[in-house]
């Protein structure tokens, strides 16, 4: 095959990679974002209450503490804005107790936070408090803090107040623990739905889940047939006590909800999407917004400041202390920070993210290592096309058959057109009629060369036979 056939086809080939790519591009599908009413915010949400108080006998004077032993695990702590606490009581004693109600105490400054339990601990049973919200220090440092508690006991089937000394609150050792300052205000930009991200999140979450439907149905039993944003504190504790998070190794690997509930072990951007196909599950819209080195998801909960605090009012609710709920703001409204990995409940701060205070004494936040944050639209809907309608593969075959045309191109442009040999008697164009000098090897017609008996460059004898007839 010629080399301009060749380089006819591929010239071909690259008009035809051409056309199939700006028709790729024209039909490339876009990622979807939320429209307005897709967008849905929880009902309203009625808390179950606190047990009733078992009827009291009388007092139970105690010569000492009852064997409860406590596990306390603390958020990072900010001056002025506090924190919250998760408390883990375990009842090692032989007798039943019920926990009335704990506080948590700065014992430098009487500061104090209370939370109202009415649970009962059966003998060698735990009870944990999710989280109970505490003030800050007014400065950062090292602080005391104490945890007390009250609790009735159980003794020949009636319910005694346990009294110590003369009191009724029962006191853990102190213990302490640094107070950070405020972080500086830092400006976040956030792009919305960038294309790679996306796909990605989008490719792996499965609206159509069983194990996910299943999940999201044991996490929010009892907690009414509407969703409401219990139910959402309900998934976030799930994930919180099922799940534990492992770093990945490979650094990229992203595992979609269905292989986090087989497996219960993921990293943040699993995390987030499980929580995300949860909620989305029971009602909700969500996101995940992923910032330099983490991932977390976002609940929906209105777009109006009015609905936000409701559903924080309702958050409060569900835990039963006092708490501070965070939301990442935009045109569509409040979305509310859903990150097990950062906090310990629903609407708290996202691993990265700090608490700055305002002029008028409320809170933004930020994140101080970040500068731009993605958010990401949770819809379900998959981006995937077929390798025809991919314009990046159309576009690599316009490269590919672009190079090749150019240097056949090149190829062509570059052969040298042959040699025309000449008589050196005559001066015209030798055909066939050939006679090569063997010395010098002058060109010349037979016929030319055989009427000379000498060659008329190096004066060499012609040879002969005699030239053939014409």
């Amino acid at each position: 095959m010629s080399r301009k056939v060749l380089a006819g086809i591929f010239g071909l080939l690259l008009i035809l990679s051409a056309i199939m790519g700006m028709f790729s591009s024209l039909n490339y599908p876009q990622p979807q974002e939320f429209s307005q009413d897709e967008l849905n915010s929880p009902g309203l949400f009625i808390s179950q209450g606190l047990e009733p108080l078992p009827a009291i006998a009388g007092d139970f004077r105690l010569m000492r503490s009852p064997d409860i032993s406590v596990l306390i695990s603390m958020g990072n702590i900010f001056e002025g804005y506090g924190s919250s606490v998760r408390i883990l009581f375990q009842n090692n004693d032989t007798r039943n107790i019920f926990l009335e109600e704990v506080v948590f105490e700065w014992t430098s400054s009487g500061a104090s936070s209370s939370i109202l339990i009415h649970q009962y601990i059966d003998a060698n049973q735990s009870h944990e408090i999710k989280a109970l919200g505490i003030s800050g220090p007014s400065m950062a440092g090292t602080y005391n803090y104490q945890i007390s508690m009250k609790i009735l006991i159980q003794r020949s089937n009636g319910w005694y107040k346990a009294i110590l000394g003369d009191d009724d609150w029962l006191e853990f050792p102190e213990h302490n623990i640094e107070v950070s300052e405020l972080a500086e205000a830092h400006d976040n930009d956030i792009e919305h739905n960038y294309r790679m991200y996306y796909e990605r999140v989008n490719e792996l979450v499965d609206f159509d889940s069983e194990n996910v439907a299943s999940a999201a149905e044991n996490a929010t039993v009892n907690l009414g047939a509407e969703y409401n944003i219990g139910k959402v504190c309900a998934i976030f504790d799930y994930l919180d006590d099922n799940c534990v998070y492992t770093e990945d190794p490979n650094g990229d690997d992203w595992y979609s909800p269905d292989e986090l509930l087989n497996s219960l072990e993921g990293d943040c951007e699993d995390y987030a999407m499980l929580i995300a196909a949860m909620v989305n599950e029971i009602g909700g819209t969500s996101r995940v917004y992923l910032t330099n080195d983490h991932a977390f998801a976002a609940v929906y909960v209105g777009n109006t400041s009015e609905e936000f605090e409701a559903a924080s009012d309702d958050i409060q609710s569900y835990y039963g202390t006092v708490l501070k709920t965070h939301a990442m703001v935009d045109e569509t409204g409040y979305w509310v920070i859903a990150d097990p990995l950062g906090t310990f409940y629903m609407g708290g701060l996202a691993v990265g993210q700090s608490p700055v205070e305002m002029y008028n004494g409320s809170w933004n936040t930020t994140f101080e290592e970040t500068d731009l944050i993605h958010a990401i639209d949770v819809t379900g809907i998959d981006l995937g096309l077929p390798l025809w309608l991919e314009p990046n593969i159309w576009m690599g075959m316009i490269l590919i058959f672009c190079f090749a045309t150019v240097i056949i191109a090149l190829g062509i442009a570059g052969d040298k057109p042959p040699t025309k040999t000449r008589c050196h008697i005559c001066a015209e164009i030798i055909g066939q009629d050939l006679y090569v000098c063997p010395e010098c090897k002058t060109t010349f017609h037979r016929h030319c060369a055989f009427e000379h008996a000498y060659c008329m460059t190096c004066q060499k004898p012609i040879l002969y036979p005699p030239p053939p007839d014409l």
